[in-house]
């Protein structure tokens, strides 16, 4: 507030014990966000902590870069540095090195050893311009609107940000994140692009670059599958999906897919169980349009075997904190045997909210309410249910360069809310569609990295157990290889329980992709 006189600070950094103290002239509320890239210290009162600027090259083993703004210090540390951070009467301490298994309590400002120990009284102003006094402060303030889950507002700020100062690679850097957070991908693209131009053989650039080209832009998609039910049937597939943007804030979505199932025993409408090798195929035609930071909508035409249908989604918020709502009707379906030898469909409608908690956990929860139909039989069969899945980053890095460890718990339940009974020619009672509920508990660690500047790898090891369909355990493992900007080959495999059938089966499956951006 212009009335308000900025708080000023002592810093104090001790080189033997790689300790820097911030002091506040009087008792004020901290606010403090630790990760193992930077640390963010917010005080109520509006803080001038240009002392910091004179012990950058004191702290420089350690800390990649010193800035502060209207009421925040930002600390981004280097690679390989590790920190504890400590909240004294008088203000914070903050410990560096590789091993931060020390655990004694901080020490207030007397107790730091004047021997060793850089000491600077703030000057009465910043050591730098207006305008770069400023930068700081607007890229401290995205930096807060973003950890706040707002990334319009840090899109909004970094923006303006960047019509003064278009060149400059840290104010690039926050926009282009920023956009990123925001969902706005296009964005994000054409400011990573100006990042790759200024630096490029940065490793993360490249890579953030090309995540929105995956995300944004003119891309054919062409993959293919195999997978074998325990016990049951054995089906392979094709998809390929093209994407065009032809105006700024819309998307259009072609799809096509087949699918090719043999069996040697399916259920028929009729009561028969036969055998069964043959192949469906649908399509679908999607326009989407963003109509603002927080608000997109899209509308589906759906091409099944036997006739048309139509869906839809609404996404309301960022990536980090979004509400999706998704229906459709007369969609084909293969979810089933039953639903792919007779051409089957399904009517849904869905709701679900992800929300990403600071940056190690991300929560998941949906409700989905499902019609299935099949050629005479309408409303053949019907379920609703529920999921949630919580996700925790246990380690941003297993080692040096490794990959990051992820622990997380799903559940999904599925409840069978009518099925038809039919009496076949024989006389015998049936259900054209056997579904059954399934209340699916899955436990898993998963280990996410790359293998170099252009692979990355994933790989998740689990166990399910359902009261109702069984317990198994499960795996699965993804490949990425992407050489340039405009090729990306990936590739899958999963094991785990088949749902739906209530007879523990499980299901093996391997799938192989190409992508083109143009």
């Amino acid at each position: 507030d212009a009335g308000v006189q900025p708080a000023v600070l002592r810093a104090r950094y001790d080189t033997g014990a790689n300790r820097l103290l911030l002091v506040w002239p009087a008792p004020v509320p901290l606010e403090i966000t630790h990760d193992s890239q930077e640390i963010l210290i917010r005080s109520g009162p509006p803080v001038d902590a240009a002392a910091l600027g004179s012990l950058s090259d004191a702290m420089a083993p350690w800390v990649a870069s010193v800035s502060w703004g209207y009421d925040s210090v930002l600390l981004e540390l280097s690679d390989g540095t590790g920190s504890r951070v400590e909240q004294h009467p008088d203000g914070v301490a903050v410990t560096f090195g590789p091993d931060m298994a020390d655990d004694r309590p901080a020490p207030s400002a007397a107790q730091l050893p004047a021997a060793d120990t850089v000491i600077v009284d703030p000057p009465g102003v910043l050591p730098t311009s207006a305008s770069e006094a400023e930068i700081r402060r607007q890229l401290l303030l995205a930096r807060a609107d973003l950890l706040d889950g707002a990334p319009g507002a840090a899109e909004a700020r970094t923006g303006a940000m960047l019509a003064q100062f278009p060149d400059r690679r840290d104010v690039l850097d926050s926009a282009a994140f920023a956009s990123a957070q925001a969902g706005d991908w296009r964005t994000a693209r054409t400011l990573y692009d100006r990042l790759r131009a200024q630096a490029p053989a940065n490793t993360d650039y490249i890579r953030a670059a090309r995540e929105a080209r995956r995300q944004w832009g003119d891309r054919l998609t062409v993959s293919g599958f195999y997978q074998d039910v325990e016990d049951s049937d054995t089906q392979r597939g094709v998809e390929a999906v093209l994407r065009v943007q032809p105006l700024d804030d819309w998307t259009l979505r072609a799809r096509i897919r087949q699918r090719h199932m043999q069996s040697d025993n399916v259920l028929r409408p009729d009561g028969q169980i036969l055998p069964y090798d043959g192949e469906r195929a649908d399509g679908e035609l999607e326009a989407a349009w963003r109509a603002s930071t927080d608000w997109t909508v899209a509308g589906r035409l759906l091409i099944n075997p036997v006739g048309v249908g139509a869906g839809g989604r609404i996404l309301y918020g960022p990536p980090a904190r979004r509400l999706t709502l998704t229906g459709a009707w007369n969609e084909a379906n293969y979810d089933y045997t039953e639903t792919i030898a007779d051409a089957g469909t399904r009517d849904s409608a869905a709701i679900a909210y992800r929300r990403e908690i600071g940056t190690e956990i991300t929560v998941q929860g949906s409700a989905h309410a499902y019609r299935y139909s099949l050629p005479d039989l309408s409303g053949v069969a019907s379920t609703a249910g529920f999921g949630a899945e919580i996700d925790y980053l246990l380690l941003q890095e297993l080692f040096a360069g490794g990959p990051s460890a992820v622990a997380s718990y799903r559940f999904d339940g599925d409840w069978v809310m009518h099925s038809e009974e039919r009496v076949s020619a024989l006389g015998q009672t049936y259900n054209p569609l056997p579904i059954t509920s399934r209340e699916a508990n899955t436990v898993a660690i998963g280990l996410f990295g790359w293998l170099s500047q252009d692979t990355d790898y994933g790989v998740q090891l689990g166990y399910t157990y359902d009261r109702i369909q069984g317990q198994s355990p499960e795996g699965s493992a993804q490949l990425r290889y992407q050489p340039t900007d405009s090729l990306e080959i990936f590739g899958d495999v999963s094991y785990g329980l088949s749902n739906g059938r209530g007879n523990d089966a499980t299901v093996a499956r391997a799938g192989l992709g190409v992508a083109v951006n143009f």
